[in-house]
């Protein structure tokens, strides 16, 4: 299948000079703009998933009631009520789920059009219910009301609109078996029982579990299918730790092929159409180094339409040519990547999100018959554009040759030379930075620092061989990855080097650690939140059981008993000693992979050094710091970190937003 631009060459050269100018650097003013409130960067965003409902007539969508988001409901003045046959004359929007813990996840349209599914936890145990909201009546009913137990919507299927498929742990809370739920009674049926391998569940379009995602006794993958649920799994498709199984698509007309996302026999993951029958696979779309990270298919027949790949940007290539004057008519709207977020059954509406680096993401209505975009809302809306940083992508050659990508933000009303800058490392490390919009990137920016933010080897989204050359060099290579990109930053004169600071959180915590430990004269000062000092006791604190997840952290990071020699000099527990450069390090109290008892002593032993060090302990937290409460008072206490070390600019904290009583 033949992929073309999703705009003409001609248009494309000129968004090309379009971008070239966006990208230039913006002239220096007077003075940096006002200091932007943390609340504003770190709240909840204000809209969201914006989705329009198969018939066309009502629009979904998250908002905060009283700061707190819920889901609402609005007809759309161009959409038909299939079960009135009338047209849609009001806009006014309601309220149709009030959850006073903001809960509310993943709305999805039920098949007919009349209610809005949903995840909600409804009394606040961490256990998600599938609930459902009755559009016409405003009825809230649960669909899976059993105290503790965990629900996740298998599919829908718009030729079957009175059932469901539901995954829950009713049975054993480690094992979710499948059930159909009947939309209009409520009732439920067992569908497929969990004998244990099964990871995740897929149906074809009329609604059969025709494949699982199993897990292999050796700790592999593979994607299953079996004749009827008496059948035993047999693999149409097996993976290891070196390749990904990514997103599915459902299958096509006919039940008889599937789409998904695989990097199994190439370099990235690719479009693959399998037969369901015989598991040959075909290629649809590909690229030799980056991966396919979304795809658009007609929601009717299930034709493929749009392959889209995450490059330095997301860009879309059309298989249907048909699309071409509509991206055309989106891409003139906003210079942003477009992801198309849901499509009416007549093709006539859509959804669509502009996602840009330099400012909150934009949601619209899309018109196909008028070819006309309608802004809907922005996520941040509060967010002031001239407080914001502007944002490009970089690459350069690591010291062994390696290319390397990332991203640099460089602060508002101040000219890009020598400035105070942070090396932002991602956590994972298996992720990467896209072009998007990220407030922790812009909050440090409007304080004067440029933000660096690097995907280092090991990350995802630059092929096998980008993602294997990190494998066991936590503490090697990786590291000097990061310390070519801050060297290549300043010798292009953007930053200050004397005045760098290295930050994540997870493994970008673990980085920040390491870094200072291994290579003590390249930061200035550190920052590292829910790092493990001991590589060791991160993986000792994986489940036995969890096979796969052991596998990964044998291969990628190291083995316990082989490589207990590189585990032990990846470290920073053992080079606390080495430790120069000020310090501050944000932990939780009940995380498995970084002990607070671990984390005390690895702390005593860089003060006994006589370093400084700012260590702040949350102790009503697990393995993240999640309480926005305690998020604004660790962002208080880094930057007034940050400002007493590199000089940028700092809010006083608020009342709420002390932090002292945290430091230990």
């Amino acid at each position: 299948m033949k992929l073309v631009p999703a705009f003409p060459f001609p248009f494309a050269f000129a968004l090309l000079a379009i971008l070239a100018t966006l990208a230039a650097p913006r002239n220096a003013t007077a003075a940096p703009p006002p200091l932007i409130p943390r609340s504003q960067f770190f709240r909840a965003p204000e809209h969201s998933t914006p989705l329009v409902s198969p018939d066309g007539a009502h629009l979904a969508w998250i908002s905060p009631t009283n700061g707190i988001p819920n889901l609402w409901v609005r007809p759309l003045a161009t959409g038909t009520n299939t079960s009135t046959k009338t047209n849609t004359t009001t806009t006014a929007p309601r309220l149709l789920s009030l959850d006073p813990r903001g809960s509310i996840r993943q709305p999805a349209w039920q098949p007919d059009s009349q209610a809005v599914l949903y995840l909600q936890d409804p009394d606040g145990s961490g256990t998600f219910h599938l609930m459902q909201a009755h559009v016409p009546s405003g009825n809230i009913r649960d669909l899976t009301p059993f105290t503790g137990v965990q629900a996740r919507l298998v599919t829908t299927s718009t030729r079957f609109t009175d059932e469901i498929l539901v995954a829950m742990n009713l049975r054993n809370r480690r094992l979710f078996d499948v059930y159909r739920v009947d939309l209009r009674t409520g009732s439920i049926t067992p569908d497929a029982e969990n004998t244990g391998e099964v990871s995740q569940w897929f149906a074809d379009n009329d609604l059969n579990l025709r494949l699982a995602q199993v897990i292999l006794p050796n700790g592999e993958f593979a994607l299953g299918t079996r004749t009827d649920p008496r059948s035993l799994w047999r693999p149409l498709l097996r993976w290891g730790n070196d390749d990904t199984l990514g997103k599915f698509f459902g299958f096509g007309p006919g039940n008889s092929n599937l789409f998904l996302v695989s990097s199994v026999r190439a370099q990235a993951p690719r479009l693959l159409s399998i037969d369901a029958t015989t598991g040959a696979a075909t290629a649809l779309a590909q690229d030799v180094r980056f991966d396919v990270s979304a795809a658009l298919f007609h929601p009717r027949s299930n034709a493929l339409e749009a392959v889209q790949f995450n490059r330095a940007r997301a860009q879309w290539q059309l298989a249907n040519t048909n699309l071409l004057p509509d991206f055309e008519v989106l891409r003139r709207h906003r210079n942003a990547d477009i992801d198309i977020l849901s499509r009416d059954l007549a093709d006539r509406t859509w959804t669509v999100s502009f996602t840009s680096a330099d400012a909150p993401i934009q949601f619209a209505l899309y018109d196909r018959s008028r070819r006309a975009v309608t802004p809907l809302f922005a996520e941040r809306s509060e967010l002031p554009s001239s407080g914001l940083g502007s944002t490009r992508s970089v690459s350069f050659s690591a010291r062994d040759g390696l290319s390397i990508e990332g991203y640099l933000t460089l602060p508002p009303g101040i000219e890009p030379r020598r400035l105070p800058a942070v090396v932002l490392v991602h956590a994972g490390p298996w992720s990467r930075v896209v072009w998007s919009f990220d407030p922790e990137v812009h909050w440090l920016a409007n304080r004067g620092y440029a933000v660096l933010q690097v995907n280092f080897r090991g990350s995802e989204g630059y092929g096998k061989d980008h993602r294997q050359a990190g494998n066991q060099e936590w503490g090697g290579k990786i590291l000097l990855d990061l310390l070519d990109a801050r060297k290549w930053t300043g010798d292009q004169g953007f930053i200050d080097p004397k005045r760098t600071a290295i930050m994540g959180t997870g493994f970008g915590g673990y980085a920040a650690l390491a870094v200072l430990a291994r290579h003590p004269d390249e930061f200035a000062v550190g920052i590292a939140i829910n790092g493990t000092p001991n590589l060791a006791t991160m993986i000792q604190s994986i489940p036995a059981a969890a096979t796969g997840i052991r596998a990964l952290l044998d291969q990628r990071v190291g083995r316990l008993d082989a490589d207990a020699a590189l585990l032990r000099d990846h470290s920073p527990m053992h080079r606390a000693a080495f430790i120069k450069g000020p310090l501050l390090i944000a932990a939780t109290a009940h995380d498995p992979q970084a002990p607070a008892a671990e984390m005390d002593a690895f702390v005593a032993a860089i003060r006994r050094e006589g370093r400084a060090i700012d260590y702040l302990l949350f102790g009503d937290e697990g393995s993240a710091i999640r309480n926005p409460a305690n998020q604004l008072r660790l962002y208080a206490a880094i930057e007034a970190f940050l400002a007493r070390h590199l000089q940028g600019r700092a809010e006083l904290p608020a009342a709420s937003e002390q932090f002292e009583a945290l430091k230990r």
